[in-house]
């Protein structure tokens, strides 16, 4: 419902940011709302990444490059969030759902975050992403090293992972919200009217709360994340290690750092003023940062190689995959736990802190 009011946002909120010649070179300039939500999804992403740069300090100049990169990669995460959203509603995700939280609820509360790193890595890595096109084939070649992707397969990972990790978050942010508005104590006004508008709704989320029989585990952050971690990681990481911590940001981890990592930088522009869906902007932020840290301290995907291998061969065999996944759902356990205990600023001190 988020990215769908931008799309339907008055075309005098447009003036003065590149959406407005951007519409208008498609002939569409008049000043009532105008309805987006059925334009061609070039003109979609033209707008939500205009949007979003009109929200940035730009001061009568062009953006920037940095500028550019945040608001197409904002752009990509909200339509990717309006294109998926009907797996949400498949009984399949709902069954997959209902048994994470329920693992989640019944785990030792010292494993709970570890589970989370699971279902996250599972989610936005291991499924919905390249790295079974680049596992399938014969078995890799021996001696390889440590290089296994070139930078552009590492960019196209990092992009991906970034991107459901950006969706899972937003859909947990505003399953909590709708949720709460559901049972009466909501505090985001928008979502009150929307769900005051979609009274149909309603009654999954109040079925939803009678079957876990505690409002406030439903409404948590751990539950809502669970839930929509476990929608991507359909079933993937239930059996997956919960103990080992071989990570480069787990304490005591023996693991070598990379001498020349590749990097994806990204830094967040100031914001020419407080607006609601900034929040928004800042999750795909996030998310990105996540990522980065998380690949720079895994192995595997900290280095690229040169050349790529030939199309035939895994990049990876089964137990370096499995190392991987161990390696990368250790980092992210970390960074989870620095998430959760942080405030937003703070959490960026660390992230950037922990990249150099």
């Amino acid at each position: 419902p988020a990215t769908a009011a931008v799309l339907r946002r008055p075309a005098a909120a447009r003036r003065g940011t590149a959406a407005s010649a951007s519409v208008g070179r498609a002939g569409r300039q008049d000043e009532d709302e105008e309805d987006l939500t059925k334009a061609p999804r070039r003109q979609k992403r033209e707008w939500l990444a205009a949007h979003c740069i009109s929200k940035f300090q730009v001061e009568g100049r062009n953006p920037n490059r940095n500028e550019r990169k945040l608001a197409a990669f904002f752009a990509d995460v909200s339509l990717e969030g309006m294109h998926t959203s009907r797996l949400m509603n498949s009984q399949m995700v709902t069954a997959l759902q209902e048994r994470a939280i329920r693992q989640m609820k019944e785990a030792p509360a010292g494993s709970r975050r570890r589970l989370l790193a699971n279902l996250f890595v599972a989610a936005c890595l291991r499924n919905n992403s390249p790295l079974d096109e680049f596992h399938a084939g014969r078995a890799p070649r021996k001696n390889l090293g440590r290089h296994r992707f070139t930078y552009s397969e590492l960019q196209c990972l990092h992009r991906s992972a970034s991107l459901h990790f950006a969706m899972i978050t937003h859909s947990a942010n505003q399953w909590t919200d709708v949720a709460l508005a559901a049972i009466g104590v909501g505090r985001n006004e928008s979502v009150n009217a929307w769900l005051a508008s979609h009274p149909e709704r309603r009654d999954p989320i109040i079925a939803a709360a009678a079957a876990v029989r505690d409002i406030g585990w439903m409404t948590s952050k751990l539950s809502s994340l669970t839930r929509f971690a476990a929608a991507y990681a359909l079933g993937s990481a239930t059996t997956w290690d919960v103990n080992s911590r071989t990570g480069r940001l787990c304490q005591g981890s023996t693991a070598e750092t990379e001498g020349v990592a590749v990097d994806f930088p990204l830094s967040l522009p100031t914001f020419s003023s407080s607006e609601d869906d900034d929040g928004q902007i800042m999750e795909a932020f996030t998310a990105w940062q996540v990522m980065r840290l998380l690949f720079r301290k895994t192995v595997y995907l900290s280095g690229a190689r040169p050349e790529p291998l030939p199309e035939q061969y895994s990049r990876l065999d089964d137990d370096e995959m499995r190392s991987m996944m161990i390696e990368a759902c250790s980092n992210m356990e970390v960074i989870l736990e620095q998430w959760e205990t942080l405030d937003t600023a703070a959490f960026h001190a660390w992230v950037d802190s922990a990249l150099q």
